[in-house]
Order: C-alpha cells, then structure tokens, then sequence
C-alpha cells in the first residue's frame, strides 16, 4: 500500500519505498513482456513481486493495485508488451518520467481503473498494436503532450473503452488514429 515500507528482491533488484527508484539504477522503464518468459512475464512477476497477483485469467486478472510509481525523471516506468492475458491496474500513481508512463503494444485485456497519471514530460499512456483496452475513471494531468495516445504508423488498435476520465492540462485528453 501507498505509505508502507517494503523490501523487494527480484532479479538482483532492490527496491524500497513506494516503487521510488533511482533512474540510474536502470530499473525503469518496468517491462513486462509475454513472449521473453523469466523474469519480465506476468506470471513470473506475480511469482516474485508481493504488488503483483493474480493468475491472468478473466476470472483472475493479474492485479496492480495502489502502488506509487514514481520515475524519477526516468525515459518511461511500466513497458507492456506481447501479452493476452487479463490484468487490471487500478487505484495506482504514474508520475515523474521525461517520456511514457505507461506505454504499450501488442497487448489485449487490460484494464486501468481509478488512477492517477500525472507530470510525464510526454504521453501519459502510448499505446499501438493494442485491442481490448479500457480506461476508466482515470485522471490524468499535467503531462507535456497527451494524457492517452494510440500512434498512427499502422498499428490497428481497436476494442477500446475510455469513459469516465478526467484530464486536466495536458496538450490533448485522448489523440487516436484509427
């Protein structure tokens, strides 16, 4: 939970706080990449990080629930690629990164509900290649270009739901090429 004190050890990985990591360290952008295997899959996350659950499933989404991510000026902080499984962030803080805060492709069955994105010196989600996506309820503020973008270069995106979000100065609240 946002404000508690853990310790986590992944992969020779030490983070401390509320997902605070010094860019230097290199350990953002977070990827989580469906066709690497260990240790960048969902599965393997949920395995060894305590702020992942879930098995993927539609009955069981893998979970990101209230966690602070703060990039520190980092290039981007969460990187979903090549994935179908289900997962749901939610209640969840994306702040602080000179380029994406969330940025996707190739993903299907993701759901960001009630969180805030704020202070991206860029988009606050990029997403292409993507389908079965919904935003909901989310904030997003204060990023220097889009709070959601889904580029044009081709990559059909479609399936998507973005209802219910607020979006307060940015340079556009949503930019798509369908």
């Amino acid at each position: 939970a946002v404000g508690s004190v853990f310790a986590i050890v992944f992969s020779s990985i030490l983070l401390l706080g509320q997902i605070n990591v010094d860019q230097n360290a290199g350990y953002y952008p977070l990827v989580i990449d469906g066709e690497s295997g260990e240790p960048y899959s969902w599965e393997s996350l949920a395995k060894n990080v305590t702020w992942i659950s879930g098995s993927g499933s539609a009955q069981d989404p893998y979970l990101i629930d209230s966690v602070e991510f703060n990039g520190q000026n980092s290039s981007g902080i969460l990187d979903i690629k090549n994935t179908r499984d289900y997962f749901v962030v939610q209640n969840s803080k994306f702040f602080n990164a000179t380029s994406f805060l969330v940025k996707m492709n190739n993903v299907s069955n993701g759901k960001f509900v009630n969180n805030e994105f704020f202070d991206s010196k860029w988009d606050a989600i990029y997403f292409s290649n993507s389908s079965s996506l919904e935003f909901v309820g989310n904030v997003f503020r204060d990023n220097i270009n889009n709070g959601i973008f889904q580029t044009a270069n081709n990559y059909e995106s479609y399936n998507l739901k973005i209802a219910d979000n607020e979006f307060f100065n940015n340079f556009e609240g949503v930019q798509m090429y369908m």
